[in-house]
């Protein structure tokens, strides 16, 4: 699996909330890390009737900046790159998805299957999982590119990869988070000192890169270069559709 460097099994938990929340006919679903400056009324009563959920476009800057191999990999999978929704936050119509079946094996069996081409987790299983059974919301709902203090005013702010709301780079929705933070049950009792403590420790750790030798360089650049991401794509698909054909009892 391409990504175990950087998340954890807790992301697929989310595959199981079907079956965690049995009575409930409707759930929204979270990131940690989200900063809410809107009514989440306003997300609840998105219609998701004829839909098993409803996701905002995924604007992660790296999907989008290969987006050639992007969107040959997508295609492989079984989805669309055009209607790719970020799964940091999801509508959940439980109950159309229940009506589809078990959602967790489900998703169990597409790994087993497509694991050569994933990249983001369970967001490339919800994608494939419910490609045209996801309705796309507006990106206020899940707002990935917080630049300027307009974009953070009344949207779902999702501060992922660089630039975590709770660090402290300089971005305006930090702010909002550290000052909701103060009034909170976690930081309301401590003492100066603690506040300090606990704003600083999520400083980012600047570190001494070492310049990698030329020969890996090298490596780097032409592993990166989308012709050859494609290729890799297409040799992938093909030899494991091979593999799964024969290895399939009669």
């Amino acid at each position: 699996m391409q990504d175990t460097y950087r998340v954890t099994i807790g992301t697929y938990y989310r595959l199981l909330l079907p079956d965690l929340l049995p009575k409930m006919s409707k759930v929204l679903y979270f990131d940690c890390d989200i900063i809410f400056d809107l009514d989440v009324q306003e997300l609840w009563n998105v219609d998701v009737k004829d839909y098993c959920m409803a996701g905002a476009l995924d604007m992660n800057l790296v999907r989008y900046n290969n987006g050639a191999d992007e969107f040959v990999r997508d295609f492989l999978m079984g989805c669309n790159f055009h209607t790719y929704v970020n799964a940091g936050v999801l509508v959940m119509n439980l109950n159309m998805i229940r009506k589809r079946g078990n959602l967790f094996q489900d998703a169990m069996n597409w790994l087993n299957t497509h694991v050569h081409l994933m990249q983001l987790s369970d967001q490339d299983i919800i994608n494939c999982l419910f490609y045209k059974s996801i309705k796309i919301i507006d990106h206020r709902f899940n707002n990935m590119c917080p630049i300027i203090e307009q974009e953070t005013l009344n949207s779902i702010i999702h501060a992922s990869g660089f630039n975590r709301a709770w660090e402290i780079t300089g971005m305006p929705y930090q702010k909002m988070y550290w000052k909701t933070y103060l009034i909170s049950e976690w930081g309301r009792n401590k003492s100066p000192e603690e506040v300090i403590d606990a704003i600083t420790s999520y400083a980012p750790k600047r570190t001494i890169s070492k310049k990698l030798p030329l020969y890996k360089r090298i490596l780097l650049k032409i592993q990166t270069r989308k012709s050859i991401k494609i290729i890799t794509y297409i040799s992938k698909y093909v030899f494991y559709k091979l593999k799964y054909t024969i290895s399939s009892p009669c």
